[in-house]
């Protein structure tokens, strides 16, 4: 598909404020002076990255990788790679070096990268994407890393550490540095007020975390069992890009909506951008309709067929705002007591009560 502009890597990162090409540089390891000029810091960035593709592509995760080799193997400068919704997923967009465009079809969005980057990467993304696949043991902390964080939604940061550490036999040490080489996870670090450092699903935005810690404490969240997650369901929160469609309990919903032709073919990021929703607004009757917008569907006798097994999905998926306990598990816990319910927090962070 046509792309609307062909962009240099350091026309996108101009598009960035200085604050975030700071952010940006510590991410992607270049080194740079903060009190320099904005244009300054967008140009360090730009030459180390295109100086370093091989440094620069080992940096991105595998399903990223994916997408960026899709996106190499289109030789027309003035083209770009369709697909629906993948920008959440993807740390290029976060660090304003992929572009994102609206197209006519209805949640499907245009990728491409800068010319200059396509050129410096084409000749090592199929090496890299080889070396990530057969690398066993980055695979299985990717899964538990990601698995965990999407789980949850967030984790103070050192404990996550020890958390993961414990389950790959690896020192916080060695989980610390691994994380801070990817792209994906790092930019997900965040420093909060009274020296919390967090990190965090790449599907919750940085804007919507002080929303998110208002609904936990709203909801008094406190620990009242040993409650264990099962580790088979952490690893399938671990599929990127699209974790809601490795599910179990999701495969009954999804293949429902694959019968609707306007839902077929984008079920997967319908059902990713219903659960980000219900995540952050708690609504799921609001994320039914925006995801009857989304497809086009003016007939909502059409929901209806898959309203039973999306009922079914919303009771069953973990809720960040319940700190990784799903509605029907806070429903069961909440029977016969007077009060809240009472939750443990498995991220870490125990909210303050109002």
């Amino acid at each position: 598909m046509e792309n609307p502009g062909i962009i240099t890597l350091f026309g996108n990162l101009m598009e960035s404020t200085k604050e975030d090409l700071i952010k940006i540089a510590g991410v992607v390891g270049a080194k740079i002076k903060k009190t320099g000029a904005k244009a300054t810091i967008a140009k360090t960035i730009s030459d180390y990255i295109l100086a370093n593709p091989k440094k620069f592509l080992s940096g991105l995760m595998l399903h990223e990788l994916d997408m960026v080799e899709s996106i190499c193997e289109i030789k027309n400068d003035d083209e770009a790679v369709c697909a629906p919704l993948m920008a959440n997923q993807m740390s290029l967009f976060n660090l304003s070096i992929m572009d994102v465009y609206d197209t006519e079809q209805d949640n499907v969005e245009m990728y491409d990268l800068p010319v200059d980057l396509k050129k410096a990467i084409e000749n090592f993304i199929d090496q890299e994407i080889k070396e990530q696949e057969n690398n066993i043991d980055d695979l299985f902390r990717d899964r538990v890393i990601l698995g965990h964080l999407n789980f949850i939604g967030f984790s103070e940061y050192y404990e996550f550490l020890s958390l993961v550490s414990d389950i790959t036999d690896e020192s916080t040490q060695e989980i610390d540095s691994y994380i801070h080489r990817k792209f994906l996870l790092s930019a997900n670090i965040l420093d909060l007020e009274d020296g919390i450092v967090i990190i965090k699903s790449p599907f919750l935005e940085d804007s919507d975390v002080d929303d998110l810690f208002e609904k936990i404490g709203e909801n008094e969240c406190e620990s009242h069992c040993d409650y264990k997650v099962p580790f088979e369901e952490i690893m399938e929160w671990g599929n990127m890009p699209y974790p809601v469609s490795h599910l179990g309990y999701a495969q009954k919903l999804l293949k429902a909506m694959g019968k609707i032709p306007k839902l077929a073919g984008i079920s997967d990021a319908l059902l990713t951008q219903y659960w980000i929703d219900v995540q952050l607004s708690g609504d799921e009757n609001g994320a039914v309709t925006a995801m009857i917008n989304d497809a086009g569907i003016k007939d909502i006798s059409v929901i209806k067929k898959i309203l039973p097994e999306l009922v079914n999905f919303s009771d069953k998926m973990p809720l960040w705002a319940f700190l990784g306990h799903s509605l029907e598990e806070v429903m069961s816990s909440h029977k016969g007591k007077k009060g809240k319910a009472m939750i443990l927090p498995l991220n870490g962070i125990k909210p303050k009560n109002k």
